[in-house]
């Protein structure tokens, strides 16, 4: 081997297989710093989560809070709740449900 790096590397790769202590002790870190990394993609993937959903939710807040305006705009102009419902496909109960927030 005429890369000297590279023979250095070799050297201590072979001195560390012939001890078996050195090997333990290489193997526990090599899990370490598997663990490690694995926590953090985990972490990751978790905060990844946490943002979708509260994006999930805040779309779905704006919905109906968006449903809300519309259903106080028609219920102000003396439609009754079934057509109301029909026309936003809310059910009957989220429209008496909001006619009661709304007043």
């Amino acid at each position: 081997m005429k890369d000297p790096v590279m023979k250095k590397a070799f050297d201590q790769w072979e001195d560390l297989s012939r001890d078996d202590q050195k090997w333990v002790e290489y193997e526990t870190r090599k899990k370490a710093i598997h663990d490690e990394l694995s926590a953090a993609r985990e972490a990751e993937i978790r905060q990844q989560r946490a943002r979708e959903e509260g994006l999930a939710k805040g779309r779905e807040e704006g919905m109906v809070a968006g449903k809300a305006g519309i259903v106080r705009n028609m219920l102000a102009k003396g439609l009754s709740i079934p057509e109301v419902a029909e026309m936003t496909g809310l059910t009957l109960d989220e429209v008496e449900r909001l006619k009661r927030h709304l007043h």
